[in-house]
């Protein structure tokens, strides 16, 4: 395997003067098995030696903790993060069953220049399907029940027939993992594209009642917009998409499970701004305050966002529609740019921000014009 970094290969050196042992693993030889980059290294090493003594000579900021009584180190020199963990086992193939999937739990030996492979991970590679390392692993760690959609939607991955009966069964399980690790695994489920593909699956084995208990979820809306916004490969700010598809998806929870889940009280804001809207930037062309909020809110992302949001669920031609948001938008953003700079150098500054925001939603639901605003600040 090729190795980008250079820092990375002085701690090979390093190690071998020590007469450490060295394994890359994890998603790191799972990618480049996939013919993906990566600048993320996993690393397992042998456990005499004593990582901190390489960080500290070289200057590079780094955490460490200890679990039943293994190191771990997670350091972050230039654009790299490199994870070591100290050998779970008294081999490296007894440590790589130990872990979460076969596609996971396959080693690279650094000296010897060998993959190991004690699970026939690689046939799971080409073959496309993510399978459980050990008939205990979802009750060991609940965790890894959404580890194995998100893994199995990234990659497009058939999941294997026994992993997901022993994912079912450990469903009731997933209580006792912290609401922070499960908000983190979710996050990154819906900011993939095409992120929809298992939710009917996760739905059925009874995975979202789980997650989200008392909810009506809105999976054909969520399904379709996910959808638009996968075929259009539409680049947002992730807390912008985030609230979008949580809207789409929960409803009128959605600003609860957010903050539940940790994903932060704008993205439930915007999440409740949208649902409130159902999803729709109609009313928005006819002066519905709450949607001049959300242009405010957005700015220059609310038109994108409108039109991939609305497509899926218009009655009328998609391309008909899109005309019609351009034309407004156009009138709309030449009302917002109508009052510059120097029209408030007047204004405190401290109540500057305060006075645009109001004339921005002024503008769009009142029709004021220029000469209204300026009356308005004096």
């Amino acid at each position: 395997m090729y190795l980008k970094s250079s820092l990375f290969s002085e701690f090979i050196g390093w190690l071998k003067k020590r007469r450490g042992k060295l394994y890359l693993v994890g998603g790191m030889v799972r990618d480049y098995l996939w013919g993906r980059s990566s600048e993320d290294y996993d690393v397992v090493v042998s456990k005499d030696v004593d990582i901190k003594e390489f960080f500290g000579e070289k200057n590079i900021r780094f955490v460490y903790y200890e679990r039943g009584g293994v190191k771990t180190y997670k350091a972050w020199p230039d654009k790299a993060e490199i994870d070591v963990c100290e050998m779970r086992a008294k081999s490296i193939e007894e440590d790589l069953k130990k872990r979460d999937f076969t596609i996971n739990a396959i080693a690279y030996d650094v000296e010897e220049k060998r993959f190991v492979d004690p699970l026939d991970g690689r046939r799971d590679i080409e073959d496309k399907r993510v399978r459980m390392c050990y008939k205990q692993a979802f009750m060991d760690d609940p965790l890894r029940i959404l580890r194995l959609f998100r893994l199995s939607t990234e990659f497009s991955l058939t999941i294997d027939r026994e992993t997901l009966d022993e994912c079912k069964k450990a469903i009731e399980f997933l209580t006792s993992v912290s609401v922070e690790r499960i908000g983190e695994e979710l996050k990154k489920i819906l900011l993939l594209p095409f992120s929809f593909k298992y939710f009917p699956l996760m739905e059925n084995i009874g995975l979202m009642e789980k997650l989200f208990p008392h909810t009506k979820r809105n999976l054909t809306l969520y399904i379709a917009l996910d959808r638009e916004i996968g075929k259009w490969k539409i680049n947002l700010d992730t807390r912008k998409l985030l609230s979008l598809k949580v809207a789409a998806f929960l409803g009128k929870d959605a600003e609860r499970w957010s903050d539940f889940y940790c994903f932060g009280k704008r993205v439930g804001k915007w999440a409740k701004l949208w649902f409130e809207n159902r999803l729709l930037p109609y009313k928005v062309w006819k002066g519905e305050e709450s949607l001049g909020r959300l242009i405010v809110d957005f700015k220059e992302d609310c038109l994108p966002l409108s039109v991939f949001s609305a497509a899926c669920i218009s009655q009328e031609p998609f391309e008909q529609f899109v005309r019609k948001i351009f034309l407004n938008y156009k009138r709309w953003e030449e009302k917002i740019r109508m009052i510059d700079g120097w029209d408030v150098m007047s204004i405190e500054p401290e109540k500057r921000g305060e006075v645009l925001r109001s004339l921005r939603i002024k503008i769009i639901d009142r029709n004021v014009n220029k000469d209204g605003c300026l009356r308005s600040i004096t």
